[in-house]
Formats: structure tokens, C-alpha cells, sequence
């Protein structure tokens, strides 16, 4: 086997590996410009939580969670924004209707039906700031 095209099967390989991540919710896609972003891990203290600041940052971050199915959610977004815009948007795979998250909504109840993940996407449009997307279960 010629050596490139051992590198493109390991390369796919790679790339196949971090989409299983993805979908497992343990892997973040980040699709962005900032000058500077921090933000929070997908597990630890901070997996029922998404939280990050920024520095003049443009686009999207997604993250599926993988939610327990049959319950409700409560999702509570706050933002402090100085400059900019930011929002979320959660949907079900396979939806086009999604919900979204601003400063005008910063909560919805959610319900996780069976065999369907949720689809968080972040989106930021030339913001500076700070914002917190947290979750939990409530009774139905």
C-alpha cells in the first residue's frame, strides 16, 4: 500500500471517530471567529451546561445531547452581551422547527421523545460577551 494511501484510511478513520463522538454529545463543532472565545467541556461539573466568553465573535457552535428520553426539560438561557447578538436554537433530528433562545426567551420546556437527540446550536453574530445555556429535568 503506497503511503498516502495509508494516511487517507487513517485519516478517515480519524474523522469517523470524532463523528461518533459527536453524536455520543462529547464532541463540540465549532464553526467561528472570535478574537477570543473560552468556553465550557461537554462533561465534568459542566455537562447539564453550556457556557462561554467572547471577544467579537461570529458564527455557530453545535453540540447533540443526548438527553434520557420521555422526559421534560427546562432550558434557561442568560446572556451578557455588550455588543452583538446571540441566540439558541434546539431542535429534534430530523425537525426543521426549532426552538429559540434570546434575551427576549430565555426559557422553554422541551419534551425528548424516543430515539431522538437534540440539536443545540449557539449562534453569534459579532458579539462580546458572556452567555449560559443550563438544562434539567422537571416534572411533567
Amino acid at each position: 500500500m503506497q503511503e498516502w494511501t495509508k494516511i487517507a484510511v487513517w485519516l478517515l478513520l480519524f474523522l469517523g471517530f470524532l463523528y461518533v463522538l459527536y453524536l455520543q454529545g462529547l464532541c463540540v463543532i465549532h464553526k467561528k471567529i472570535a478574537v477570543r472565545y473560552v468556553g465550557s467541556l461537554p462533561f465534568g461539573k459542566t455537562k447539564n451546561a453550556m457556557k462561554g466568553k467572547f471577544r467579537l465573535c461570529h458564527g455557530s457552535i453545535k453540540r447533540v445531547l443526548c438527553l434520557p428520553e420521555g422526559k421534560t426539560y427546562q432550558f434557561d438561557f442568560s446572556s451578557q452581551v455588550t455588543k452583538g447578538n446571540v441566540f439558541v436554537s434546539i431542535r429534534h433530528k430530523g425537525d426543521n422547527a426549532a426552538v429559540t433562545l434570546n434575551q427576549e426567551k430565555p426559557q422553554a420546556r422541551i419534551v425528548v421523545p424516543e430515539q431522538k437527540k437534540l440539536y443545540v446550536t449557539v449562534h453569534f453574530q459579532k458579539a462580546d460577551g458572556a452567555y449560559t445555556l443550563g438544562w434539567q429535568t422537571v416534572e411533567a
